[in-house]
C-alpha cells in the first residue's frame, strides 16, 4: 500500500562526500535559520548539474539524523527511474518513512481505512490527495520535529513537479507557525520553481 522505493539503499549508493566538502553548507544563513529558527520552515537549495546537490543532500539528510528529537522522511527524485519520478511515489515514501519512525501515526491512515470500510469511499487507496492529508494530519499534530527532504525534485515528471512544490508550500502553511515541520527541496534552478518558492 504505501511502502515503495528503498530510500535507506539509495542514499547508500550516493557517492561518498570527499573530507570538507559540503561543510560549506553549514555556514550558510539560509541552511542555519533553517535548521534553528521556529520561523524558517522552507528551505530551496539549487544548483546547476554537476554541482553536487544530491550528495549536498545526503550530508543535510544526515545532519538532520544527527537530532535525535527529529523524525527524519527523504526522497531522492530520479528521472531515470519509474519508482521515483512521480508525485505519488515520493509521498508514499515520506508517508511510509514517518509511519516506521512513530507508529503513533498509523491512527491517522487507519481513519482512512475506516471510512472506506464503513462504505463512505469505495476502496483504500493511497492516491495523491489522501496522502497529502494524512501527511498533512501527521505533521499538524506531530509533537516532534518533522525534518523533509526531497532531493532533485526537478527529475519528476514536469506536470508532478509544480503540484508537488505547491503541496509542500501548503503543507508548510497549513500546519501553523507553531508547527515543528521543516522541509528542504533540492533542484536544478528552475524558474517554475523558483516562481512556486
Amino acid at each position: 500500500m504505501l511502502a515503495g522505493v528503498d530510500v535507506s539503499s539509495v542514499l547508500q549508493a550516493i557517492a561518498t562526500r570527499h573530507r570538507g566538502t559540503c561543510e560549506w553548507i553549514s555556514d550558510e544563513p539560509q541552511l542555519s535559520e533553517w535548521e534553528t529558527s521556529r520561523s524558517s520552515r522552507l528551505l530551496w537549495l539549487y544548483g546547476d548539474p554537476g554541482f553536487g546537490k544530491t550528495v549536498m543532500s545526503k550530508y543535510i539528510i544526515e545532519r538532520c539524523e544527527l537530532q535525535e528529537t527529529s523524525l527524519v522522511a527523504y526522497f531522492h527524485c530520479d528521472g531515470k527511474d519509474e519508482s521515483r519520478k512521480t508525485e505519488l511515489n515520493t509521498l508514499r515514501s515520506i508517508v511510509f518513512q514517518l509511519l516506521a519512525r512513530n507508529s503513533r501515526f498509523f491512527g491517522h491512515v487507519l481513519k482512512y481505512m475506516e471510512r472506506e470500510r464503513l462504505g463512505f469511499t469505495t476502496s483504500f487507496s493511497t492516491t495523491v490527495s489522501t496522502l497529502w492529508k494524512i501527511l498533512g494530519e501527521i505533521c499538524a499534530t506531530s509533537v516532534q520535529e518533522i525534518r523533509i527532504v526531497i532531493d532533485a525534485v526537478d527529475e519528476l515528471r514536469a506536470a508532478d513537479v509544480p503540484r508537488l512544490v505547491q503541496g509542500l508550500i501548503d503543507l508548510v502553511h497549513s500546519t501553523g507557525a507553531q508547527s515543528a515541520l521543516k522541509v528542504a527541496v533540492v533542484s536544478r534552478p528552475v524558474l517554475e520553481i523558483q516562481r512556486q518558492l
